[in-house]
């Protein structure tokens, strides 16, 4: 890939506009990339994807940006439980800037 700035396990890290996007190149583009304004944050999907864990503290879109990138069906399983757990979930596209951070349920087995 021409822009690639970051590649590691399968994972490419592409800049775009303000932000970011991950794409995971065992996966079609159009269901397999997602958005990330902070390339800290890039690299951490990338880390947490290839490893299948759920990172301590998490928002809805980070999450949604892992069940996106992953090819791991049981960990898409155990993030769709996370993400409806989260309740107030308003969409893939749709980030509210102040939006919490949300400390690990013990309640669901990650």
């Amino acid at each position: 890939m021409p822009n690639c700035i970051y590649a590691k396990h399968g994972f490419v890290i592409i800049p775009f506009k303000r932000g970011y996007i991950v794409h995971n190149t065992k996966k079609p583009f159009k269901t397999g990339h997602t958005h990330i304004a902070i390339y800290k944050n890039a690299k951490s999907v990338i880390y947490h994807a290839h490893r299948r864990t759920v990172p301590d503290c998490y928002n809805s879109y980070f999450i949604e940006s892992l069940i996106r990138v992953s090819t791991d069906s049981h960990f898409k399983k155990t993030l769709t439980a996370i993400k409806v757990s989260l309740g107030d979930y308003k969409g893939y596209n749709r980030i509210n800037k102040e939006e919490k951070c949300w400390k690990r349920n013990p309640k669901i087995k990650h």
